[in-house]
């Protein structure tokens, strides 16, 4: 499968993963490769990352 256009491709699934230490959490996944996309619509509750492929997923505070 070739990298996705979210949001405008269908998703295959969604993830939603959460951290004690959000902040941490992102600049690791960033490191790491995700990217993080222009549009995001969790405001203030989940920030969307985009992994290797282009697959979405959600990150939030666990507390």
């Amino acid at each position: 499968m070739g990298r996705r256009a979210w949001p405008q491709d269908e998703l295959a699934c969604h993830m939603d993963v959460t951290f004690y230490d959000v902040k941490a959490a992102q600049k690791r996944l960033l490191e790491l490769g995700a990217t993080k996309p222009a549009h995001q619509p969790g405001g203030d509750h989940w920030t969307v990352l985009l992994d290797l492929s282009g697959q979405p997923f959600c990150i939030s505070s666990a507390r």
